[in-house]
């Protein structure tokens, strides 16, 4: 049975299939240019996880969605 791809499973799974591939690109005249792989934006990703988990912070009603 096949089920919807969530925003989770898109990381995990860009990981897997293009750990090398540029992810995030950003660039202006003030700061330069910032490239992310897909294994450096996941990687930055479970460390915010972690510091908030940490930090103790949970899924609840009251915490953003994107912070979940």
């Amino acid at each position: 049975m096949k089920r919807p791809l969530t925003p989770l499973d898109f990381v995990r799974r860009a990981i897997k299939l293009y750990p090398e591939r540029t992810a995030i690109l950003y660039g202006d005249s003030v700061y330069g240019e910032f490239r992310f792989s897909y294994r450096q934006w996941g990687e930055r990703i479970w460390r915010l996880a972690h510091a908030l988990r940490g930090a103790g912070i949970r899924c609840s009603r009251q915490t953003p969605t994107r912070a979940c």
